[in-house]
């Protein structure tokens, strides 16, 4: 069975804000500063380097 785990941040208007997804090999998916658009910042912490990018419409693309 997948091991990922999710924790959600929310900001005073109950809308997410923040959302970070750690699977069970320890690797994470980051949003930060997410708007109630849907766009914000994202980050894949791989083991050995990290990507960043954005999030819009329900699609990262990291850089």
């Amino acid at each position: 069975k997948d091991k990922t785990s999710t924790d959600e941040m929310f900001n005073e208007k109950g809308e997410l804000s923040a959302k970070t997804m750690t699977r069970e090999n320890g690797t994470k998916l980051e949003y930060t500063e997410m708007k109630s658009d849907g766009t914000g910042k994202a980050k894949e912490v791989l083991k050995n380097f990290t990507l960043e990018g954005k999030v819009a419409n329900d699609k990262v693309t990291l850089e």
